[in-house]
């Protein structure tokens, strides 16, 4: 008998979120019958329509060059840095998000499952991704615009993690499953597992982690030498020498001075005995002998010339007398400089306003913790299934210490920055495979996100940024005929974010988000072309109330402030062409149009601003960002070679950034979000070779170089002078090898990557003339299977980061002057399947 799955899951979703979508339901019984596979159908999905340059690494690669079991580490973007075009920006240790193109945070979506997870970490960098790599069964990269698909936020692309949590397959075996435990020097002690199983139609998954360190090595110092460099922080300006503050502030490092004194540049004259007595190295004794101590040399120096120094003379025609200096009671001082003060402090260098240990990067412990778990009823026409994920993070931002605080009415100072970060995501989804010959199939998911983030000062609590997410998602598959293929679908969400505690840098916000977008694609000969679009709707709307108060020390409720709800109508739309001429080459052209909505933290930031040393100031009037992006891209497949090599240039309009003003409170840099015309542009290119070596096994060669320039089109002086010639934190350029080697139960890889120095500074009045040096990292990986029976096995394993202990600090990390990579790690491990 057939099998009917009914629509009732898509209604009820949308019911659940937005009440006025439901519809009627189809409460017709569902009878079972032998279990089936579901239809190929179920793999059609809009993501296959995306197209564009993207990526993939997962548990199930032959190779180390693009397998998750040798790349997964602590953070997402560590994990996936070593694809081309495709950057770690890093927060620490700890805590990284995938920096594509040079964009990040919110114009990077982050998907897990396909939804987006809660996006606080792009509002505010020092909070965590609630992601775990280790536990994923695959990372696929978007690095073209994604925004069609997922909205705004994925203007710059998108990273989808997906793991087994919902099943949606019936499995094999009635139970299996994987456990790992690992640790070693300077890494993580990690234990894991994943289970699996099935009873008749049922299908559950429950996985967990714990990851626990207490601090990172690191070669030597773990700031910049830039931080010690006198001639940068102790600069020549236009009022003379002076501190160059900001880079000071951002390497939480301090001058030191000697106590006030008298400057002898400053008066014209000195005492002709007193200068004898410094020209023949009696300057000490001449002192005694007159009983002047250090704080009354000023009495020997003078700006004008005395009346007891001066004595008459006739005048040389003898008409007359005139008045002359003495030369044995005062001369002209040598070192006089005009214009110079009288009381100064001698720079004598520079020390570390909070103690740092040789060797440690500070504040860099770290305990996570997370468990999901979930349960699928599987029919052959379809399945639905519900999760539930627990995510807890603890960990510190290295270097980091608050110079002041509101908290309790006093201040708090040099203490570091610990984040407790707490959330739980439900979820809900299911697929139907209608009885049609045009629908593929009907695809909903919907989630509740409750997360909670603390910052603290030390152990005393400074504030918490707290978000409640629901995200709804529905598409329908469709296949008119193998020349056709398409989607269509809604994409719902509503936000609200709260923060507590006085030094709360956003007010309390809610925003929602509808969208509606299609694409289809179409297949003749050695030609197919996609084309997408995209309507997006964003609504921002801002609390100033509960005792908020802006830096400038306004309630919000005027001045620019008092604009605190903003409306966006968005567009997205793409082409994209690929034309096969001949069987092993392949050519593509890719056109996309995207906009993305200001963040809150963009538009009503407004406070002190812990997570990035600043005082924030969101702008209520700033516009939708706008993207027009070109690729061209050629892919070369011939036997057990492939090539690729894509160009890529975004135009970009009022795009958002932070920008310096060049003065400061209460000791933190005044930062405020603007925006400019800008240029986004570069290469990747990636060679892969795979050679047979018969008995000797297989070896896979990878090699890969990216570069990447975003430059500003500023015409303001102003904006040039502070915000400079490049935007900030740009990826340096870098290319590499990879080397993966298997023969029966061996796996061995290693890879090069070489950072350039930035050749692209900032060249603003900070970072003028400072270059971090470019470096070098080695990483390897050893595997050995020890089969014990068809379906069990133990996998043993050694993974080495950053093998030559090398002392790096990424130029595009937000704490570049503060916290290195970590130094050289050995992990040892075992997995265990069964």
């Amino acid at each position: 008998m057939k099998k009917n799955f009914s629509l009732t899951l898509i209604s009820l979703s949308i019911y659940l979120v937005y009440p006025p979508y439901g519809f009627t339901q189809n409460n017709s019984p569902i009878t079972l019958n032998e279990i089936v596979v579901i239809s190929d159908k179920l793999d059609h999905s809009s993501e296959s329509l995306l197209g564009g340059s993207r990526s993939f690494i997962n548990r199930e690669s032959d190779s180390l060059n693009t397998s998750l079991q040798s790349q997964k580490a602590v953070s997402l973007g560590q994990t996936t840095e070593k694809i081309s075009g495709v950057q770690n920006n890093s927060f620490g240790p700890n805590n990284g998000i995938p920096q594509i193109r040079s964009l990040t945070n919110s114009r990077v979506q982050i998907n897990n499952n396909r939804l987006a997870i809660s996006g606080l970490a792009a509002i505010s960098g020092n909070l965590p991704t609630a992601v775990n790599p280790s536990l994923a069964s695959e990372i696929e990269v978007h690095k073209s615009s994604a925004s069609v698909l997922y909205g705004g936020n994925a203007i710059g692309g998108a990273v989808n993690v997906t793991t087994a949590q919902i099943p949606n397959q019936l499995t094999e075996e009635s139970f299996k499953g994987v456990i790992e435990v690992s640790g070693g020097e300077n890494v993580t002690s990690d234990q894991s597992f994943s289970l699996n199983g099935n009873i008749n139609n049922f299908v559950w998954h429950i996985d967990g982690m714990n990851s626990y360190i207490d601090s990172y090595k690191t070669k030597g110092n773990p700031k910049a030498d830039a931080c010690y460099n006198i001639p940068n922080i102790w600069r020549l300006g236009k009022n003379g020498m002076g501190i160059n503050s900001e880079l000071a502030r951002a390497c939480q490092v301090e001058p030191i001075f000697s106590e006030t004194h008298f400057n002898k540049k400053s008066r014209q004259y000195i005492n002709a005995q007193y200068l004898k007595a410094i020209k023949n190295g009696s300057e000490k004794t001449y002192l005694e002998n007159l009983g002047l101590g250090d704080d009354q040399i000023k009495d020997l120096y003078f700006q004008y010339a005395p009346n007891w120094s001066k004595k008459w003379r006739k005048k040389s025609d003898g008409k007359g007398w005139e008045q002359y200096i003495d030369p044995e009671k005062i001369v002209e001082n040598p070192d006089y400089v005009a214009g110079e003060k009288e009381q100064i402090r001698d720079f004598l260098g520079i020390k570390d306003i909070v103690d740092i240990e040789n060797g440690k990067i500070s504040n860099s412990h770290m305990h996570n913790q997370n468990i999901s778990t979930g349960l699928s009823y599987i029919v052959d026409n379809g399945y639905i299934g519900f999760g539930v994920s627990y995510y807890k993070n603890d960990y510190g931002v290295p270097g980091y210490a608050s110079l002041t605080t509101n908290t309790d009415n006093k201040k708090i100072n040099l203490k570091p920055v610990n984040i407790k970060s707490h959330q739980t995501v439900y979820s809900l989804e299911g697929a139907y495979i209608p009885e049609s010959q045009y629908l593929e199939n009907i695809k909903t998911k919907l989630t509740y996100i409750d997360s909670k983030n603390e910052e603290y000062l030390g152990k005393t609590f400074a504030d918490s940024l707290n978000a409640k997410q629901t995200q709804l998602r529905t598409e329908i598959n469709h296949q008119f005929n193998h020349f056709t293929s398409g989607t269509i679908g809604i994409d719902l969400s509503s936000r609200k974010i709260d923060s507590e505690g006085k030094d709360r840098f956003i007010p309390d916000t809610k925003s929602k988000k509808y969208g509606l977008f299609a694409m289809q694609n179409l297949t003749w000969k050695e030609w197919l072309t996609t084309f997408g679009y995209r309507n997006e709707i964003v609504k921002h709307q801002a609390f100033f109330g509960d005792g908020y108060t802006t830096s400038q020390g306004s309630d919000g409720s005027t001045g620019k402030y008092g604009k605190n709800l903003r409306k966006f109508n968005l567009h997205h739309y793409f082409i994209d062409t690929s034309w096969q001429p001949v069987q092993f080459l392949t050519l593509n052209g890719r056109y996309s149009y995207s906009q993305r909505a200001p963040e809150v933290n963009e538009l009503f930031a407004s406070n002190l601003h812990f997570a990035t040393l600043t005082d924030e100031r969101g702008n209520p009037l700033l516009k939708e960002e706008t993207a027009r992006t070109l690729e061209f891209g050629s892919k070369i497949h011939w036997q057990d070679t492939t090539f690729t090599v894509n160009y890529f240039k975004t135009n970009y309009s009022n795009y958002i950034y932070l920008g310096n003003t060049g003065i400061s409170r209460q000791a933190l840099e005044v930062k405020e979000w603007r925006q400019s015309d800008t240029i986004i542009n570069g290469w990747e290119l990636e060679l892969n070779q795979q050679i047979e070596l018969a008995d000797y096994g297989n070896l896979d060669v990878r090699l890969f170089a990216d570069l990447v320039k975003n430059k500003p089109k500023m015409k303001n002086s102003f904006q040039t002078r502070h915000d400079g010639n490049y935007m900030s934190n740009m990826p340096t350029s870098r290319y590499g090898i990879g080397l993966s080697y298997n023969k029966n139960n061996w796996k061995l890889g290693s890879t090069l990557t070489h950072y350039r120095v930035q050749k692209y500074p900032t060249n603003t009045n900070m970072e003028k003339g400072i270059n971090l040096p470019g470096y070098n990292l080695v990483d390897a990986y050893a595997e050995y299977d020890i089969d014990l029976n068809p379906k069990n096995k133990i996998e043993l394993f050694l993974d080495i980061r950053n093998l030559t202990n090398k002392k790096a600090h990424p130029n595009n990390s937000t704490l570049k002057y503060l916290t290195p990579i970590a130094g050289r790690s050995f992990r040892l491990g075992l997995r265990y399947i069964f």
